[in-house]
């Protein structure tokens, strides 16, 4: 914490403002933002300001810079990014996807096209064993943690967890659906627009 108080000031010495509902993101008026997770920073600036932001945050505080986005997938927190020449695009890393399918056996599963079904039946009730209760929370925080990426497993995902104090065999057939979706759209990437004038 201390470290982060001590590089916000540094940042604002530099003309950057610290979002009111972010503290942890800052903004300066040449259209640069910064994201601060810990000491891992996440800057996206117009390029024609690119090399003097970077310099006058460097001028303080020793950086290493990583990777500018382009083609490849860079890895920033835990997901992977890319710029494709249009659009920033992210994902979930596939091998996220295939280790969790492994933990449950399902690594040879035939995928299914939608992560829930419309209509499910509450038959069977039976409480879930201890052990079958941690591998079901264990999963549902996996995908949850996926969420931000993953808009299509958000509802899913959601009443899943609304299970997660008492689940039934019959939510453990919900959540074995969800990784069987999950097998067939590990490669699922989301796109998001942005101006060419940013990097």
């Amino acid at each position: 914490r201390t470290f982060q108080e001590y590089f916000a000031h540094v940042l604002e010495k530099h003309g950057w403002k610290r979002l009111k509902v972010e503290p942890m993101i800052f903004s300066q008026e040449s259209g640069a933002l910064l994201s601060v997770f810990a000491d891992d920073l996440l800057l996206i600036a117009p390029r024609s300001e690119r090399e003097r932001v970077m310099h006058s945050i460097d001028s303080e505080v020793e950086v290493k810079w990583g990777d500018t986005l382009g083609p490849e997938w860079t890895r920033y927190l835990g997901k992977e990014w890319r710029y494709d020449g249009t659009d920033i695009q992210v994902r979930v890393p596939i091998r996220y996807w295939e280790d969790l399918l492994a933990e449950f056996g399902l690594t040879d599963c035939r995928p299914v096209k939608t992560p829930s079904e419309l209509k499910v039946e509450e038959d069977n009730t039976e409480v879930l064993d201890s052990e079958e209760h941690t591998l079901f929370r264990h999963a549902v925080g996996k995908v949850m943690y996926a969420g931000v990426v993953r808009p299509d497993v958000q509802f899913t995902v959601k009443e899943l967890a609304r299970r997660l104090a008492a689940p039934t065999a019959a939510d453990w057939l919900r959540q074995k659906r969800l990784l069987r979706y999950l097998k067939g759209t590990q490669d699922y990437v989301r796109s998001e627009e942005h101006t060419s004038e940013l990097q």
